[in-house]
């Protein structure tokens, strides 16, 4: 391949290209370690290539990716916040559905939906989304929930939704500072 000044990555890429346009899977070729592999570099070159603001290549290698192996968590998490970074928020939320249908016991695209819908000014959907995720969560993530439903709550202007979801963060979590002070801060603004 140096003989001929060929890029061996380039030509894997093209070889990817052309089988997933005809096969699906990975090549049986390649080997057994070859999907893990494969699929770490093409998320990896799709961060990076977001990173350096290309997110149509970066698509480009989500996309070859998704037609290599069934949809899984990490593709679509990837494929979801390139949609978000593109303001295609209804592609995001289309592939955060997908991903909380395939995965149901799995509280994270569930947060993201909260947040996504809240963005959309549609704060009841976004509660929903919330309230599931909690559900669904355990330990330090059920927390994390909780303080996240406080701060969807402020967004939507419902104080009130705020400190209940921080009063039960703070039943799992008493010492937890940025609900503290959340909460001190919202009392203040009620006594004002």
């Amino acid at each position: 391949y140096r003989d001929h000044g060929w890029d061996l990555a380039r030509v894997e890429r093209l070889f990817l290209e052309r089988w997933s346009a005809q096969n699906s899977g990975f090549p049986e070729i390649m080997g057994p370690e070859y999907p893990a592999r494969c699929e770490r570099t093409l998320l990896d070159e799709a961060q990076r290539l977001e990173g350096a603001g290309k997110p149509q290549e970066a698509r480009a290698a989500i996309d070859l990716l998704r037609r290599l192996i069934p949809a899984n968590s990490a593709t679509l998490d990837q494929l979801a916040k390139l949609a978000w970074h593109r303001d295609d928020i209804d592609e995001a939320a289309r592939l955060l559905g997908q991903w909380a249908e395939a995965e149901p016991t799995d509280p994270t695209p569930r947060r993201r939906l909260a947040v996504l819908e809240q963005e959309r000014g549609r704060s009841a959907i976004a509660a929903d989304h919330l309230r599931i995720a909690y559900d669904k969560s355990t330990g330090e993530a059920k927390t994390a929930a909780a303080f996240l439903g406080a701060k969807l709550a402020l967004k939507a202007g419902n104080s009130q939704d705020a400190v209940d979801w921080l009063n039960v963060c703070l039943t799992q979590d008493a010492g937890h500072a940025a609900a503290l002070a959340m909460l001190m801060a919202i009392r203040r603004q009620a006594n004002d």
